[in-house]
């Protein structure tokens, strides 16, 4: 299973793509993957899906969503699960399955030039476009500059490590 954040929001499970939902679901499902691993309280889920008006029965929509994405999590047929802890909704996933980790893992890699040269140039072919294309929102936006900014900055690592290996062309 894939989270593709870069670009549109993707699922994608054995080579095919899955429907993620509405823009509002796409904002749900970001918001748990971002934060794979952790809880995201229900205050948080609702703030960055809705920013500062809350439609009145934004925990009853929120836990519809949820509940969509669970039943999208199980028709991929993966071992990722939507689970309620006391802290709030936690997406359990393999951090290298969702675009964004996998990015700055590899943007962190350490290593000798030749090795961060090809860690970032595989970093970089991750990205589809702008972050989470198509979904709305004060906090969407946020996150969408500051990967915007990480990007930047992998580009420019990636053309130092260009120069110190003596390509210029590149």
């Amino acid at each position: 299973m894939e989270f593709r954040l870069f670009g549109e929001v993707q699922l994608q499970a054995a080579g095919k793509l899955l429907d993620p939902g509405t823009p509002r679901q796409q904002a749900v499902l970001a918001a748990l993957v971002i934060d794979a691993g952790r809880p995201v309280a229900i205050e948080t889920l609702i703030g960055r899906v809705w920013d500062e008006a809350p439609p009145v029965e934004a925990r009853n929509v929120l836990y519809s969503h949820l509940s969509r994405i669970r039943q999208l999590l199980k028709r991929a047929g993966d071992t990722a699960t939507l689970d309620r802890r006391q802290a709030g909704y936690v997406l359990d996933v393999e951090p290298d399955s969702v675009d964004m980790h996998r990015f700055w893992r590899l943007v962190e890699q350490s290593g000798d030039d030749e090795e961060k040269s090809t860690a970032l140039t595989a970093a970089l072919s991750l990205w589809r476009g702008t972050p989470l294309a198509g979904v709305p929102g004060e906090w969407v936006e946020q996150v969408r500059d500051r990967w915007l900014r990480r990007r930047l900055d992998a580009l420019v690592r990636w053309g130092e490590v260009q120069l110190r290996l003596g390509r210029p062309a590149a």
